[in-house]
């Protein structure tokens, strides 16, 4: 059932364990890149590993690779021993379609031994891998090209590209199933003046990056004076898909060692991508992008979690205590998007918590502890941030979201407890020259945030495009930290006759903002954040709140922000805020049920 007509966001019945095993979730799509797949894979043969040696026998798994076709399956599957280590090398991949199926990702695992990568595929099809433990690649780019030490691809496996008869490039994919993929490098080290490029820690693919019920962790992408992508995971020119899978204790560093005026910069601590990321029931964490432990210069840090360019789609997942951290020198340091960086498409946010993720170091600029978006530099795109939970994150500026020209939808959702040491402690909107359009919050709780100045939301759009829409919204119980700042403590802006037009809302402190005439500013009596049902933590309405049956429901939402079970509509009217007291709720005025 439709969340909001206007959104374009389905609620999907999924459900996840933010502290243990994730439940099974549909897959999701990738997007359909015509291009990127232009042969359809055959049917092959399965060949049988026998030996669990590197030893150039008949019956190993480099020597299975080497006789396979496209289109064939290598089966791991018979052997009983723990352990493949490879002695020789990266093992090449030479045709466009292969698939290898191991016992199980606890039974089996294949060690690189630190002495290259583990798998390097060149085909234009797809590199399928499944039942296995892929450990202790390295791509060094001082071994890889030892003339000319530009770049480091995919620590433990690297799909680039081939070409037909005709010279034409095309780019293959990898798909991990039930896989761990750990402990892997790709390390651009210094050697002369130059600009070094690491990306994929642990996978890089030139096309497409599907993975489902795996496990991307402790991989590592460095790079020396130029930039490094994807500490975990990286894909240039396709979509990254994730499902049931967990990217937790990747890094991704850029440092300088060597010239300090080279703009450096680090991105996607977990996962990066130019060309959109789709998650489901996925967890994101303890990842970081940003300074390497070796020298405090690094000049910027985009996405601790994960650093996205083009569509991003999440749902029934979690991103949590990620971190991009930067620290200045010679150059004005950046680090922004704590939890995730996602720029350039549609950004839609859905049944999420995004929770304690934060900005470290110098930086003069530090803007989104839980998500930076710049979604709208086309008059379609949009951010929709749907269901969720954005908690206990910090910045300078936007310590939950910090919006640059999106086009910002927030409905169903909780912001709380986050903090930024400048202004707009939950969200922070901002106009550029690509646009600054106004924005809307519906059906929504913000509340218990704290700033300097701006507390709450701090809406710096230009308010000759319009006013910011804002229904049945609770604004009320934020923080200035300071005395004498710029905004108020629920809601400011930096243009004098700024305007929130709408209707039903809870606004307590907002000096200077011509709120709608029907506006409530009395205090909301609000529960602690907690699990009160559903996917997401929220605040409960304790009794005899004012914005019990005060609401309104113009976005048509069937539910609550706690989904399916939780009527969006119990008496007269809907209530105000995310959270709607049901008949059977009992809610005492300490908070507890």
């Amino acid at each position: 059932m439709p969340r909001t007509a206007a959104s374009r966001i389905t609620r999907r019945s999924l459900a996840v364990c933010l502290a243990a095993a994730l439940v099974p979730c549909p897959p999701a799509r990738a997007a359909e890149r015509g291009w990127l797949h232009a042969h359809a894979p055959s049917s092959g043969s399965s060949i049988f590993v026998a030996s669990c040696a590197d030893d150039g026998g008949p019956e190993t798994l480099r020597a299975a690779v080497a006789a396979s076709a496209s289109g064939d399956t290598v089966d791991l599957t018979k052997l009983t021993c723990s352990t493949i280590t490879l002695v020789s090398g990266q093992i090449e991949v030479h045709v466009d379609d292969l698939t290898i199926n191991g016992p199980g990702e606890n039974a089996l695992t294949i060690d690189g031994n630190y002495n290259g990568r583990v798998f390097h595929h060149d085909g234009v099809g797809t590199l399928a891998l499944s039942g296995l433990t892929i450990t202790h690649g390295i791509a060094d780019s001082a071994a890889l090209n030892p003339d000319s030490s530009r770049a480091a691809y995919g620590g433990c496996i690297l799909s680039d590209h081939g070409s037909n008869s005709t010279g034409v490039s095309f780019y293959g994919s990898v798909s991990l199933t039930d896989v761990t993929l750990a402990d892997c490098e790709a390390i651009a080290v210094p050697q002369g003046i130059a600009y070094f490029v690491a990306s994929g820690g642990g996978v890089h693919a030139q096309a497409e990056l599907t993975v489902v019920r795996s496990t991307i962790s402790g991989n590592r992408a460095s790079s020396a004076n130029f930039r490094a992508l994807g500490g975990g995971l990286y894909s240039h020119y396709g979509t990254i898909t994730l499902t049931d899978s967990n990217v937790v204790n990747n890094r991704v560093e850029a440092f300088y060692p060597v010239v300090a005026y080279v703009p450096n910069s680090a991105g996607g601590g977990g996962l990066a991508t130019y060309h959109g990321v789709d998650i489901s029931g996925s967890i994101i964490a303890h990842n970081s992008a940003g300074c390497d432990s070796r020298t405090q210069f690094c000049r910027a840090a985009f996405g601790g979690g994960m650093r996205v360019s083009g569509a991003l789609e999440i749902s029934a997942s979690a991103i949590y205590d990620n971190k991009a951290e930067a620290q200045g020198s010679l150059q004005d340091a950046i680090a922004n998007g704590g939890g995730c960086y996602a720029v350039y498409g549609d950004i839609h946010v859905v049944d999420t918590t995004i929770s304690a993720n934060h900005l470290r170091g110098n930086a003069a600029e530090r803007r989104g502890g839980g998500l930076f978006t710049a979604g709208g530099f086309a008059p379609d795109e949009d951010v929709v941030i749907a269901g969720s939970t954005l908690d206990n994150n910090s910045a300078d500026k936007g310590g939950g979201l910090f919006d640059k020209a999106g086009r910002l939808n927030i409905v169903d959702s909780t912001i709380s407890g986050n903090n930024a040491d400048t202004a707009g402690g939950a969200v922070y909107t901002l106009g550029s020259p690509y646009g600054a359009h106004p924005w809307k919050l519906s059906s929504s709780t913000i509340a218990r945030n704290s700033a300097g100045s701006g507390g709450g939301v701090v809406d710096n759009h230009d308010p000759d495009l319009g006013a910011s829409v804002f229904q049945s919204a609770i604004v009320a119980d934020n923080i200035n930290n300071l005395t004498g700042g710029p905004y108020d403590a629920d809601v400011g802006s930096a243009y004098t006759g700024a305007t929130i037009a709408g209707a039903n809302n809870l606004i307590v402190a907002a000096n200077g903002i011509a709120l709608p005439p029907d506006t409530l500013a009395a205090a909301p009596l609000l529960g602690p954040l907690q699990n009160n049902g559903g996917l997401t933590n929220t605040h409960a309405l304790l009794a005899g709140s004012p914005a019990i049956n005060a609401g309104n429901n113009v976005e048509n939402l069937d539910f609550d922000q706690r989904g399916e079970g939780f009527a969006r509509i119990v008496g007269a009217a809907a209530d105000i805020g995310a959270f709607e007291a049901q008949t059977d709720d009992i809610v005492f005025q300490n908070g507890f049920e």
